[in-house]
């Protein structure tokens, strides 16, 4: 089994870092919001939240429509 680094896991789960992205994916934002990955996407299915699909179909929220829950 392969080790995760410590300090790039703790990078990508620190709130303020990823508020410095553009987008995020659907379990960076259940962070940032102190949710379930559920929550959030129920949130995007509601039109709660601003997305962007990837060229492969992936959502991705923006940080700007997060910023308005969290301040």
């Amino acid at each position: 089994m392969a080790k995760r680094h410590k300090r790039k896991e703790s990078l990508m789960t620190d709130v303020k870092v990823l508020l410095l992205k553009p987008r995020l994916r659907v379990d960076e934002a259940a962070i940032v919001l102190d949710v379930t990955p559920r929550t959030v996407i129920r949130y995007l299915n509601d039109g709660k939240l601003d997305f962007q699909l990837t060229p492969g179909g992936r959502r991705r929220v923006l940080v700007e429509s997060v910023k308005r829950y969290i301040g």
